[in-house]
């Protein structure tokens, strides 16, 4: 099993990830933004600014309200296997089987639940799942 993490590591958001809607209104409104914006009855709790197609000039603007703690703790590839002792595959005329699964990007600990950690902000995380036999005759 292999892990990877960082520490100490602070990410800013993008305008892809502050701007709830481009200019012409053709980029979709983020959950997490929606989630965490400012109205009248979250604002003692709210994360963002209000969401507006106006006025919103001061809103997405670079400043540490956009930073965040991008440390984490990644699962990146793990692989379990057996094989089967000889005195059971050798009847059939094989001398080693084994049986195993693997995976990539399984498990992701960290703090921003709604993107990569690493930064990659256009694709998501890809997983992937394999399992296999090997068998020598």
């Amino acid at each position: 099993m292999l892990w990877s993490g960082v520490t100490n590591v602070s990410r800013i958001f993008t305008d892809t990830w502050r701007i709830a809607f481009a200019d012409l209104g053709d980029r979709s409104l983020l959950k997490w933004l929606a989630d965490n914006s400012w109205t009248p009855e979250t604002a003692e709790t709210a994360k963002a600014p209000r969401i507006s197609f106006s006025g919103r000039l001061n809103n997405t603007r670079v400043s540490d309200l956009w930073i965040r703690d991008a440390s984490y703790i990644r699962l990146k590839n793990i692989e379990i296997g057996y094989t089967l002792k000889p005195a059971l595959t050798k009847r059939f005329g094989i001398s080693k089987l084994r049986i195993y699964a693997n995976g990539y990007n399984l498990l992701t600990f960290d703090k921003l639940k709604f993107m990569d950690p690493e930064g990659t902000r256009d694709y998501p995380l890809v997983k992937i799942f394999n399992g296999g036999i090997n068998v020598t005759f």
